[in-house]
């Protein structure tokens, strides 16, 4: 028999995932011929490339013109004009450049180099902003490390699920998957396709696959799986019409199921006997029971046949599981164990280092992401130990938890065992609000680990959560004061608004965290968000996001400015290790780090000013060559070229450039600007308009002349 396994976009673009390799290598060593591709890496390789984007910006320029010559658009046209003219405003440059942009990710040298990995991002980010627009309001993008689908007018109950998988105005995969991918997985002859879906964006495009494959061959067997419907065994068992375009749903684990599942395939036994499966059985949706795989009786991954060429990396990092389930399993807002919250299995350390072994004599890597829900510190330690003692020249990072065994000498151990870069969650800087979540964390021992790493050269990734139920303003600002205090130690951090999840603590004991009431979707609902939820004590909602979240953001850029930048331009999880380990703990990024106005690359008087008082007598000037105007004559599109990046600026701002002529100073066309708007506070105006001229001077889309008119 044979089998293809698919790993749908979006995907990593850095690395492949994990889930393929694994199964790949289990299904080998049975003996059956297994071919496995990623498409998220194919579609960068195809539909991010010179030749479609010149297309995809073509169609763009035609629907933008057929939208300005609507005589009264409804709001949801003019939001789409928009959208497609911040696209085509860099479109030419983007096409031009895309190929480019790869090549330096790719490259061993230029990916060091902050500011042009930094361009090289955002041109791929401009690509996929190109390639959305073409079927707004769809959105094919990256952030924080993560490629996203959103598709915005479909709602995720199954009926909506499968509508979009056949709307060729807004699926962006559909005809890619029809014209290409179908045929190149036909032309195989499988008789057992696997999908496997890891992010919930990954479902529509897994289904609209399915959907095409079906209909091409209607016997062929399609399987779906992966971690994105792990939690959703309930919802799927009431809806049987999502098997019109698969065959069956391996929940929870996948190695013996898929056997299991090639043998009833082959004869041997019938769907009821494979395990972790769920099949429709007449018009009723069946699970047949559940399966724990011995975690120490699996083989190392198998990436043979991945085009590890095609990845944005100039190494490939490799992601390597370590363990299943999470060994603390007692965080109240915690999902990711579901359905293994009581199976708690570690993968051997000797086992662990001879997949590392194994895999940087298959594929040349030194670097490799332990993917973990979070490994003790005592594993940790003797992983490090075991790589020391052998003398292997090893770079990891991992997800750990912030436990008061990570020593300085713990810490020093794990750095001398190529320990470069460790993600944990701090989650919150008020007591209370840990207690709350029973993170088994202590704030001070949280404060000390952080410097312990960041002394024994381990950069430290720190995770934020802003709203669990019950918190106040004032615990809020406790997470931004911890921040503050111990910034010196930390390298980057993410800041994320809570959400609840069914089968978290949280859900399933709401009147604990104070929670009165939830707003629970429709039974045929295939995702275990809860989209609302009111408390009877702490922040509202309405607070939490409209107020609490940007005032954090903003003390946050304070405290770090070059973080969120950060870690919002690398492009996949990857990506940071490479420069830990090249630069230990961020010494290079603080130095191009944002608001370092002394070290930015750009053009500006020198000495730059000190203060702002030296600032004020600079005579800025726009520059022309980046300037576009949007079609509604409201808003000024900047795009800027040496950085890939773009400003939409309303008319307020709008006009204050237009006072940016080369012959007044900041001063001048601030007070200028201040005088010409009746009933604006000229003092808060002066600031404003400070602050736009300051970070439009840091993106380069004005020059500078100082005070004797002299360029420089």
């Amino acid at each position: 028999m044979k089998i293809i396994l698919l790993f749908p976009p979006p995907g990593n673009l850095s690395q492949p995932y994990t889930s393929l390799p694994a199964l790949t290598a289990f299904m080998r060593r049975e003996g059956y011929e297994v071919v496995q591709r990623d498409l998220g890496i194919e579609v960068v390789k195809d539909l991010l490339a010179t030749k479609q984007l010149r297309r995809v910006a073509a169609r763009v320029l035609t629907r933008l013109e057929t939208l300005k010559n609507l005589e009264e658009p409804t709001r949801l046209e003019e939001d789409e004009r928009e959208a497609l003219h911040r696209a085509v405003v860099s479109a030419d440059y983007v096409s031009h450049q895309i190929e480019e942009a790869k090549r330096a990710l790719r490259s061993p040298v230029e990916f060091f180099d902050f500011d042009r990995f930094r361009w090289a991002a955002n041109i791929l980010g401009l690509a996929m902003d190109l390639l959305s627009a073409r079927f707004w309001p769809s959105r094919f993008s990256f952030n924080h490390g993560f490629t996203n689908y959103v598709m915005p007018h479909y709602a995720w109950s199954a009926s909506d699920l499968l509508a979009a998988t056949k709307d060729e105005r807004q699926n962006v995969f559909l005809n890619y998957f029809a014209n290409i991918i179908v045929p190149s997985i036909l032309v195989e002859t499988p008789e057992l396709v696997g999908i496997s879906a890891t992010y919930p964006g990954q479902i529509i495009p897994s289904l609209t696959l399915a959907q095409l494959l079906k209909a091409a061959r209607p016997d062929l067997h399609i399987c779906l799986g992966g971690a994105a419907l792990a939690g959703m065994r309930e919802e799927l068992l009431r809806c049987p019409s999502i098997f019109t375009a698969i065959d069956s749903i391996v929940v929870c684990e996948g190695e013996h199921a898929l056997l299991s599942l090639a043998r009833a395939l082959e004869g041997e036994d019938d769907l009821s006997a494979v395990p972790n499966l769920l099949y429709l059985d007449g018009d009723r949706v069946r699970f047949t029971s559940l399966y724990i795989e011995d975690i120490n009786a699996l083989p190392s991954p198998d990436y043979g046949g991945l085009p590890l060429d095609f990845y944005l990396t100039p190494e490939i990092t490799v992601l390597l599981p370590t363990e299943r389930g999470c060994y603390w399993g007692r965080c109240a807002f915690c999902t990711i164990s579901t359905g293994m919250r009581h199976s708690y299995r570690p993968r051997k350390i000797e086992l662990v280092v001879e997949d590392m072994k194994s895999l940087n004599q298959q594929l040349g890597t030194r670097c490799f992401f332990l993917s973990t829900d979070a490994i003790s510190p005592a594993r940790m330690k003797a992983l490090a130990r075991a790589i020391s003692d052998e003398g292997l020249n090893f770079h990891w990072q991992t997800e750990a938890r912030l436990e008061k065994a990570l020593t300085p000498e713990t810490c020093k151990t794990l750095a001398q065992g190529g320990c470069r870069h460790l993600r944990m969650g701090l989650e919150s800087g008020s007591q209370q609000v840990l207690d709350a979540m029973d993170k088994g964390l202590r704030v001070e021992d949280a404060a000390r680990i952080t410097r312990h790493c960041h002394k024994a050269g381990i950069s430290v990734h720190l995770c934020l959560i802003l709203g669990f139920p019950s918190e106040t303003r004032a615990q809020a600002r406790e997470t931004l004061a911890f921040i503050e205090a111990n910034r010196e130690a930390i390298s980057s951090l993410t800041y994320a608004l809570f959400a609840l999840y069914k089968g978290s603590r949280v859900y399933d004991e709401p009147q604990r965290y104070g929670i009165t009431s939830m707003q629970l979707p429709p039974d045929d609902w295939l995702n275990g968000n809860i989209y609302s939820y009111e408390v009877s004590r702490g922040m509202a909602w309405d607070e939490v996001a409209g107020e609490a979240y940007p005032e954090g953001v903003q003390s946050l850029s304070r405290s770090l400015p070059f973080a969120l930048p950060l870690i919002g331009c690398f492009m996949a999880a990857a990506h940071p290790l490479h420069f830990f380990t090249q630069w230990a703990y961020l010494p290079y990024l603080v130095h191009y780090g944002v608001n370092h106005y002394r070290e930015l690359p750009f053009a500006v008087c020198s000495p730059w000013p000190s203060n702002v008082e030296q600032a004020l007598h600079l005579k800025p000037v726009l520059n022309e060559e980046i300037l576009s105007r949007n079609g509604n004559n409201h808003v000024l599109t900047l795009f800027n070229p040496q950085r890939g990046v773009i400003f939409s600026l309303e008319q307020e701002a709008s006009a204050l450039l237009s006072l940016c002529n080369g012959q007044s100073t900041v001063r001048q066309v601030v007070e200028q600007f201040s005088a010409d708007r009746r009933g604006v506070d000229l003092v808060k105006t002066y600031f404003r308009g400070l602050q736009l001229c300051t970070k439009l001077l840091q993106e380069r889309f004005l020059k500078v002349i100082n005070g004797e008119d002299k360029e420089q």
